[in-house]
């Protein structure tokens, strides 16, 4: 079995989100449920696989995966809040 990455449940990430339960895992990452602390409100957060994380070519993938879903604005999309980095 693959490691999904180097955080875990109940990892704190830029100090807002908690990584509660997971959702879903795929080929370049895990998708989290996490509540934002400053909001309340329930947010999916997904965190690059543990092997990605040296691959400047994922990591490029990644952020172009996050600016191409923050351009879209249709209901029946999940939108996207925030691309970020945190170690």
């Amino acid at each position: 079995m693959r490691k999904s990455t180097t955080i875990g449940l109940g990892t704190v990430l830029a100090g807002r989100y908690e990584l509660l339960s997971q959702l879903a895992s795929g080929g370049m990452g895990t998708v989290y449920l996490a509540p934002d602390r400053t909001t309340g409100s329930k947010v999916a957060v997904k965190a690059l696989h543990a092997e990605h994380l040296v691959d400047n070519a994922m990591r490029r993938r990644f952020r172009r995966e996050g600016a191409a879903l923050k351009a879209v604005d249709h209901p029946a999309i999940v939108r996207l809040f925030e691309v970020g980095v945190s170690f």
